[in-house]
């Protein structure tokens, strides 16, 4: 059993010295991490209140003159908005 997993540990560093020197498969690995959900990814959406005073969340800027806040958040997760069951006066 100690062979096996001196052979898999010593692997495993041939294959992050690779990937280490070659910046080229560093980034093949990533998207490919990236495209199979085992890493997410992150999007900048912009937080702001409309006329009505109702929060937005878009990926576009709002309108010029509209103050506004940046928001990092998950690609992979979706937002929604909460329904108006779940909301209570506090």
């Amino acid at each position: 059993m100690k062979p096996f997993l001196l052979r898999l540990l010593m692997l495993g560093i041939v294959v992050a010295l690779v990937l280490w020197w070659s910046p080229e498969l560093r980034n093949d690995a990533d998207k490919l991490l990236r495209d199979t959900g085992l890493r997410s990814t992150s999007v900048t959406l912009y937080k702001w209140r409309d006329k009505q005073g109702v929060w937005q969340y878009t990926q576009d800027p709002p309108p010029a003159g509209v103050p506004y806040e940046e928001v990092e958040a998950r690609s992979d997760v979706n937002v929604l908005p909460l329904p108006e069951q779940l909301k209570t006066d506090n």
